[in-house]
């Protein structure tokens, strides 16, 4: 391929029509082939200037990539009043507590028999 796009360049390089008739003669081709060339040129250009911006991007937010997100806080139970009563009070099916964090705790009890 950079073969061809250093053809392409040589083509370019003619001011004159017939000294480029004259090339494309020497060189065995035609103008569709030129033309063809032109697009694949232009075609891999845009390929790596996306290329490269995309690695800009990644190498600017590499830098918080791997940054870890919070653990959302669980909620805290509402406080109690500091009134002393002699039974709780009464929430039957009215109201429904809210949901708290619960931890599990794994009991492991090994028994060895003789």
């Amino acid at each position: 391929m950079p073969n061809e796009f250093r053809i392409l360049d040589q083509y370019d390089a003619f001011e004159d029509p017939h000294l480029k008739s004259e090339f494309l003669d020497t060189i065995g081709t035609t103008r569709a082939h030129i033309e063809y060339l032109r697009r694949l040129r232009d075609a891999q250009a845009a390929r790596n200037a996306a290329k490269a911006a995309e690695e800009s991007e990644s190498n600017e937010s590499s830098t918080y990539k791997h940054r870890r997100e919070p653990r959302p806080r669980c909620r805290r139970a509402p406080r109690r009043s500091r009134v002393t009563v002699n039974h709780p009070p009464n929430r039957g099916g009215t109201r429904r507590m809210p949901p708290r964090c619960r931890r599990r705790v794994v009991l492991v009890i090994v028994i060895e028999l003789d």
